[in-house]
């Protein structure tokens, strides 16, 4: 085959992108338009063919026992827990020890002291939804609720005890490198105000230049309030 039949370049027409479309919400979107953005639109607003629902996290649910709930002074010993089965009303009493005497026995934790009751009641053993934490009161209160009540208190001690200790760490810090003193000078260069120690402050007031600067300092400005070098000149 000569040069001159050489096979010509094929041309490709020019092809011209179809829609976009979001494999999430369904939506027809615009070239350039930010598909992150325009689905959490969508998602916030919900409702309406294309869109989707944001799924609500669950709450975590908690682990508090009947002895954390007997700690934190939310259940006391000797308090009956009470809980209803087939319109009978069952009771037992909250131990020393945290747990719960029913009819002679000790239950750990209420799934197995609401067992208990419905086998007295006849159910017959196997696998059966039990939800004792919720099923069983503590003087007219779930214990489910008090198990809520315990994880707010909590959080919230454990919140306050993190601000005291952060306030401890910085007080303490602050307390060694900044002397009990209201003496401060101001550059006139950076406008930054300065603590003087009581070492340099009687040479610093003798003199009657009213102009100072961070390059007059007689002594380390790093390591004193506001803790920052001197300007550069």
């Amino acid at each position: 085959m000569s040069e001159d039949d050489e096979e010509p370049t094929p041309f490709y027409p020019l092809i011209r992108p179809g829609p976009f479309i979001s494999g999430t919400t369904g939506q027809v979107l615009r070239l350039g338009q930010r598909v992150a953005a325009f689905e959490g639109e969508s998602t916030k607003r919900g409702g309406g063919a294309g869109t989707t629902q944001g799924a609500a996290k669950k709450p975590k649910k908690s682990t508090a026992t009947l002895a954390d709930l007997v700690a934190w002074g939310l259940a006391a010993p000797g308090a009956i827990l009470t809980v209803s089965y087939k319109g009978q009303r069952h009771e037992g009493t909250l131990t020393e020890d945290a747990q719960i005497m029913f009819q002679g026995k000790a239950y750990t934790n209420p799934i197995t002291f609401t067992t208990a009751v419905r086998r007295q009641a006849g159910q017959p053993a196997g696998k059966h939804a039990n939800d004792g934490w919720r099923a069983v009161q503590c003087e007219g209160v779930s214990l489910d609720e008090l198990r809520s009540r315990y994880e707010a208190q909590r959080v919230e001690q454990e919140a306050a005890e993190a601000e005291q200790a952060a306030q401890g760490a910085y007080g303490s810090g602050v307390a060694a490198a900044v002397p009990a003193t209201d003496q401060w000078v101001q550059c006139d260069r950076c406008d930054v105000w300065r603590v003087v120690p009581d070492s340099a402050w009687a040479q610093l007031a003798a003199e009657e230049s009213e102009s100072w600067q961070c390059s007059d300092a007689t002594w380390n400005l790093a390591s004193i309030a506001p803790f920052t070098p001197a300007c550069i000149i």
